[in-house]
């Protein structure tokens, strides 16, 4: 038996799919990225260049920055995200009824268990920062002592890369979207417990930066 230390295991070829795919889609959006992570920036506070700030300090005045942005990013928000939303389903005929309200109560449960208000206020305001703003609905099978449950997330538009040749304003005729994120390997084994095994064996890797 090989040491640990010498143990390969060979990438499954969906695997490196998804790293070619990713290294393509992460090209074409960079312009996008390199905007949002100035535009995030300036909502912050950054609103001055270095340039702007030694030019300041040089004819005595000081680089203070009255952040307009951040309060109407704040309030548009806040008015957006005023009331939960509500879930209704229509039924074609009349035996849909009975359907239509089970699934209408479904998806306020999920709503309601998934914390909707704090993920809806994310992605409204990564709408609004960075111009792009996701929902994302998944399964987590560990919980509920095991027996499972849907939830969704807002998800940080830098870790989602859509194909680049969609055209539809929400993405729906992407080829592919890819979720990548750099995780360190506890966070791996709190997320996906069942792989445990192979990450002993898992080695760590350089990411790509957030852009």
């Amino acid at each position: 038996t090989a040491p640990v230390s010498e143990v390969r295991f060979s990438k499954d070829e969906a695997v490196l799919e998804s790293e070619k795919l990713l290294n393509i889609y992460h090209g074409a959006r960079q312009s996008w990225a390199e905007n949002a992570v100035e535009d995030e920036d300036f909502y912050l506070g950054a609103q001055w260049t270095e340039r702007q700030k030694k030019e300041l300090t040089r004819m005595k005045q000081s680089p203070i920055v009255v952040n307009v942005i951040y309060p109407a990013v704040e309030q548009a928000v806040a008015a957006l995200t005023a009331n939960s939303p509500k879930f209704s389903s229509t039924g074609r005929e009349g035996s849909d009824i009975k359907i239509g309200a089970l699934f209408s109560d479904l998806m306020s449960f999920v709503w309601d268990n998934s914390v909707g208000n704090t993920q809806l206020k994310q992605v409204a305001k990564d709408y609004y920062v960075k111009g792009m703003g996701i929902f994302c609905a998944y399964a987590d099978p560990f919980a509920d002592s095991g027996k499972g449950e849907v939830y969704v997330k807002s998800m940080d538009p830098f870790d989602v890369f859509f194909d680049p040749n969609s055209q539809d304003p929400f993405c729906r005729d992407s080829a592919n979207v890819i979720i990548s994120k750099v995780m360190s390997k506890e966070q791996i084994l709190h997320a996906y417990p069942t792989f445990k095994d192979q990450l002993e064996y898992a080695q760590p890797t350089e990411g790509k930066p957030r852009y």
